[in-house]
């Protein structure tokens, strides 16, 4: 039994205001086709957490919120950090594509091999910065390519607001036997105007913390390891800038960091003598910028993107 509290506070700058959660005939949708279209009007198995499902519950990463997604499986494998594999329509995770604003977020498995793969579930944005998460159910090889073929999973962030507001989440989770490791969790974004309708910032950012279990396997073969087998840190901070050339011209720029901690005192993760340290960090910088024209007929999307991991 885990007891589990979240506290969540929307602050606009003079005033608060909270709008009611569109119909699904309402809901517009970008992955399924590569332009906006209605959910409903879709060529695809489309699923969408919206922003008010996400604020109101406690997920600690991406494969957390998709757990309750029909056809997605977060619970087929587990990585040697804990984090959950994402997995579509019984096609191995390897063949779930990861976008954030249709941006690939997957990196080389060169970088997380030997059972760390699964920690990249945890570069996710603050649930504070997004707007809502769009899940493709089936192949989406032909849009997307080879490594859509289980299907795609779309992070759309919030954009730049005109006027200045600000989103804080707070999670804690208490778990009621001291053999599995307590939670806690905080997330801010904040956006708003400093030129009038020319430029705007928005600066986002997240820190995770989690205590260790002292079970790391739900089998003796240890098979099948639970969540979270050690004590860990994740940070996140970012931000973004716009510049409103005309009605129909945006220029912007992006930075996000990512830091990742877990203890390895007790080689939990990889043997001391076999090479691993006593604490493994993984961190991701990335800075992308991009230009976007809106035409009448739609709008041209064009971006240059710098990942290291």
């Amino acid at each position: 039994m885990r007891i589990t509290t979240l506290a969540s506070v929307v602050i606009p700058c003079l005033g608060f205001s909270a709008s009611s959660i569109a119909a699904a005939e309402d809901v517009m949708i970008v992955s399924a086709s590569g332009y906006e279209k209605k959910l409903t009007n879709a060529a695809a198995s489309v699923s969408v957490i919206s922003q008010e499902e996400l604020q109101s519950s406690q997920y600690h990463d991406l494969a957390e919120a998709l757990r309750s997604v029909e056809g997605v499986d977060v619970e087929s494998g587990t990585g040697k950090t804990g984090g959950l594999e994402i997995s579509i329509r019984g096609m191995p995770a390897s063949y779930t594509l990861i976008l954030i604003d249709g941006v690939r977020q997957g990196g080389s498995s060169d970088v997380t091999p030997n059972g760390f793969s699964a920690m990249n579930t945890g570069f996710m944005p603050p649930l504070a910065a997004i707007e809502r998460i769009e899940v493709i159910r089936g192949p989406m090889s032909t849009l997307y390519g080879s490594d859509a073929m289980g299907g795609v999973v779309n992070i759309i962030t919030r954009k730049n607001a005109d006027k200045w507001l600000s989103s804080v989440n707070a999670g804690l989770n208490l778990q009621e036997s001291n053999k599995w490791g307590n939670s806690s969790q905080f997330n801010f974004w904040s956006s708003g105007p400093l030129v009038d309708d020319s430029v705007s910032l928005q600066v986002r950012g997240s820190t995770q913390q989690r205590q260790g279990s002292s079970v790391t396997s739900l089998s003796d073969t240890a098979a099948t390891r639970i969540p979270y087998p050690t004590e860990s840190q994740n940070y996140n901070l970012g931000a973004r800038l716009d510049w409103k050339a005309s009605e129909q011209d945006v220029l912007w720029f992006d930075m996000d960091t990512t830091r990742q901690r877990y203890d390895n005192r007790d080689g939990q993760l990889g043997s001391l003598t076999g090479g691993y340290d006593r604490t493994l960090r993984y961190e991701r910088n990335k800075i992308s910028a991009g230009y976007d024209h809106t035409f009448t007929f739609g709008t041209w999307k064009s971006y240059l993107n710098w990942n290291e991991t």
